[in-house]
């Protein structure tokens, strides 16, 4: 299943991506534009938006009541009953891409040294060139995904 958060949800397609699903991201107002990269993307549109109701069955769409990331990601999990662990840190949680492996040698110059002296695995996003690796903000983050676990 492929998502996409509207400008309402921004926050939980964030969280969605940290658990590796398929969430894209959009800032646009206009809900017919979002409805149609919904149609040409094979999209399910997450939104707060009640005028999704106006559109029937043209896409499939979750309408979410809550506001806080938190709630929004147990309101999904309600209807997707997904394991949060499942494909985990997967995904770039800036633009959605899938991570690929890279070798320390590779690691761009803007790695500080101290990461790529104390880090044996590194993710690269093949579109944004963001670099991951585990450290000690991963640590906060899977904390989140066992409190997410709880709601599945």
């Amino acid at each position: 299943m492929k998502f996409l958060a509207d400008k309402t949800v921004g926050r939980l397609g964030r969280r969605l991506r940290m658990m590796g699903i398929d969430c894209a991201w959009t800032g646009m107002a206009d809900l017919s534009e979002t409805v149609k990269i919904c149609v040409v993307q094979d999209r399910i549109l997450l939104t707060r938006d009640s005028r999704i109701r106006e559109l029937g069955t043209l896409i499939a769409w979750l309408l979410l009541k809550h506001e806080k990331a938190d709630e929004l990601v147990e309101d999904f999990l309600a209807v997707f009953p997904i394991d949060p662990f499942l494909s985990a840190f997967t995904r770039c949680i800036e633009c959605n891409a899938v991570l690929e492996p890279i070798c320390p040698e590779d690691l761009p110059p803007d790695v500080p040294l101290y990461v790529r002296l104390t880090q044996k695995s590194f993710s690269r996003c093949p579109g944004c060139k963001r670099v991951y690796w585990d450290a000690t903000h991963t640590g906060r983050m899977k904390n989140r995904l066992l409190r997410m676990r709880h709601h599945v």
